[in-house]
């Protein structure tokens, strides 16, 4: 009788592990796929902005730059927003303006040149050095084709991992 209740509970108990994985499978794709939507919403506001405005000269406005200092702002832990060229020169940040930087490789900017429609990265965020998730999609306004990006800190998805996670370092 031992035998066959320790059987039926360990069935019991390896079943309910197994459902809770999924479920946890599931809200962690479903949070991943928010978080890539908020990103591409921004972007997709940020060039109904542009499209909006006279010219592609308006990417390099100061007025442009305010917009995307806006839009940042409301995203939790957002590490900024730049549209640049597929050379890797930036047009416009919401973190400095006027900005006159050009980004060295990147894949992100490799991938959308090369016609992805979407391309996440991970990588770590400079000057501040934040570990960071990436976003980027093509930018085409009035014969500029770039790529425009965002990134998201990784601690605060880790944070939401953190609660999803059975143990302490499956975050």
């Amino acid at each position: 009788a031992s035998l066959i209740w320790g059987a039926v509970t360990y069935v019991d108990e390896r079943q309910g592990a197994f459902r809770q994985a999924e479920e946890n499978v599931a809200l962690v794709r479903q949070y991943a796929e928010r978080v890539v939507q908020t990103q591409t919403i921004m972007h997709d506001a940020a060039l109904a902005h542009v499209r909006a405005q006279a010219g592609s000269n308006y990417l390099r406005e100061e007025g442009f730059h305010r917009f995307l200092v806006e839009i940042e702002r409301r995203q939790l832990l957002s590490q900024g927003i730049v549209v640049m060229g597929t050379d890797g020169r930036v047009a416009a940040s919401s973190r400095s303006f006027p900005v006159d930087v050009t980004f060295g490789q990147r894949d992100y900017i490799d991938a959308v040149a090369g016609g992805a429609a979407l391309f996440l990265d991970r990588l770590v965020v400079q000057p501040g050095g934040e570990d960071a998730l990436v976003v980027a999609q093509p930018f085409a306004h009035d014969g500029f084709q770039g790529v425009i990006a965002s990134a998201i800190a990784i601690e605060a998805m880790r944070g939401f991992l953190h609660g999803v996670a059975a143990q302490e370092q499956e975050s």
